[in-house]
């Protein structure tokens, strides 16, 4: 959101085109349109700009209601063959671990590798690449071709579509456990403020700070704080 990853490409003189639809960071001088991506402002750019050879989109596909569009528009937006490089929150290791504080307003869905996967291929990608990271508390990055063609998957991506496949994320069954898992984290979170007589202070608001919060039937005004 602060056009990071816009201006170092910018610098090394690569042509790169935005989409940010952050008024407060938007500035005329940049190639940057100032909305959410749709099909409707694709094919604007498109007319505008031509195709484009890659598309980043790094944390926003969770924030989009209808996020199948997103990824249609990207389709649209892409020569053949290119490449999408997306990293979203992995589901498996968030909100499927019952950690419901990475379940907040602005996110509309959560994924796995095997549900990514399946709207990429119904949109005209095939997925090369996947891997783990740390940040949101366990994420995703994948790397996928404009193509419906069956392509050669990465050692990464066999590896961990295999460990998916292992804890049962297509059958239904898995998500019953889900409840289980949030209800325990409730009661560990509010077990350590029950037992803690002392004031507490939160620096900040994040989110999911929040959220937790929200959920524990808490005195907020009087022994809870922010900075």
């Amino acid at each position: 959101n602060d056009l990071t990853l816009f201006k170092m490409l910018t610098e090394r003189n690569i042509d790169i085109y935005g989409i940010e639809p952050a008024k407060n960071l938007f500035e005329e001088k940049n190639k940057v349109y100032n909305d959410f991506l749709n099909l409707s402002n694709a094919d604007d750019i498109l007319k505008k700009f031509g195709t484009f050879d890659v598309i980043f989109g790094i944390n926003v596909f969770a924030h989009n209601s209808n996020f199948k569009e997103l990824f249609d528009a990207s389709n649209l937006l892409l020569t053949n063959n290119g490449e999408i490089h997306i990293e979203v929150a992995y589901a498996l290791k968030t909100v499927l671990e019952g950690n419901y504080d990475t379940v907040y307003h602005e996110h509309f869905c959560s994924y796995t590798l095997t549900s990514i996967e399946n709207i990429l291929i119904s949109c005209g990608f095939q997925v090369k690449h996947a891997e783990e990271l740390d940040t949101q508390g366990g994420s995703l990055r994948i790397l996928a071709v404009k193509t419906t063609e069956k392509i050669e998957k990465t050692d990464s991506y066999t590896k961990l579509i295999a460990a998916e496949d292992a804890t049962g994320v297509s059958n239904p069954e898995f998500y019953k456990s889900v409840a289980e898992k949030i209800d325990l984290k409730y009661q560990k979170i509010a077990s350590f403020f029950y037992r803690n007589n002392d004031d507490i202070v939160f620096i900040g608001a994040p989110g999911r700070g929040v959220v937790t919060l929200n959920t524990q039937e808490l005195d907020l005004k009087t022994n809870i704080g922010f900075l």
